[in-house]
Order: C-alpha cells, then structure tokens, then sequence
C-alpha cells in the first residue's frame, strides 16, 4: 500500500510540475514579445496589454478583411496563411502619437510568431495604419 501511495505522489507531482511549466508558456510570454516589438518600431507602451483576445480569421476574406490585409501587406505583414486559423490580438495604448489621443496598437500573433498588427485611433472619425516604425 505504501509502494502505491508513493507512486502515485510521485505522478500526481510530475502533473503538477508539467503544468507550472505549461502555464509558464502561456500567452502572458507572447504579450511581452509584442510590446518588444512594439517598442522597436519607436512606439512608447506600457508593457501589460489593455486587452487580449482570440480572434477567428474567416476562411475567405470578404471586402473588410481584404482592405485590413492591404494595411499588413503595406508593413510587410499578409494574413492570406492565416485563414480559417484563430490568432491572439493584443492591444497596447500608444504613449507617444502626435497629436491624437486614445491611439491603440494591435498585434496579431500566430503560435508565438507575429503575424501582423496596425495602430488605430479610438475615435468615430479615427484612423487605422500600417504597423511601421514610428
């Protein structure tokens, strides 16, 4: 009874263990990848995303999708691979846009991997770019 009892710890253990360590790999790493990436196009952010969310790229791209792949194509980014996949959006506030408040930064990312990303304005009457150097 003892032999099992102690098997058992020790698998209930290495269960705990792999999962802290998958947990360490969680998208939290890939957030501060993006704000890295972020900061070397020029731009100032704080680090902690104000949002995060899963994103379903649609199988075909209709006329909205096709005008934001433009946008990407325009950083050297393209979402044509991506399609049909679900991809991770963070969004970082921008710190240091001239002249215009409320301006966001988004990076879309592929299983660790950037895949594109823009900058755009919060406002009615906004603006959505490229994501490029500042």
């Amino acid at each position: 009874m003892k032999k099992q009892v102690c098997i058992t710890t020790i698998i209930f253990s290495v269960l705990i263990i792999v999962l802290i360590f998958v947990a360490a790999q969680t998208p939290i790493d890939f957030s501060l990848k993006a704000a890295d990436y972020v900061k070397e196009l020029g731009w100032e952010i704080d680090e902690n995303p104000i949002d995060i969310a899963i994103i379903n790229l649609p199988s075909k791209f209709d006329a909205v999708y096709r005008q934001y792949n433009e946008i990407q194509k325009e950083a050297g980014f393209d979402l044509t691979e991506y399609l049909g996949k679900k991809v991770v959006r963070y969004t970082f506030a921008i710190n240091n846009f001239d002249g215009a408040e409320g301006v966001r930064v988004n990076v879309l990312m592929h299983k660790g991997s950037i895949i594109g990303g823009d900058i755009m304005t919060v406002a009615i009457d906004g603006f959505m770019l490229p994501l490029k150097k500042r």
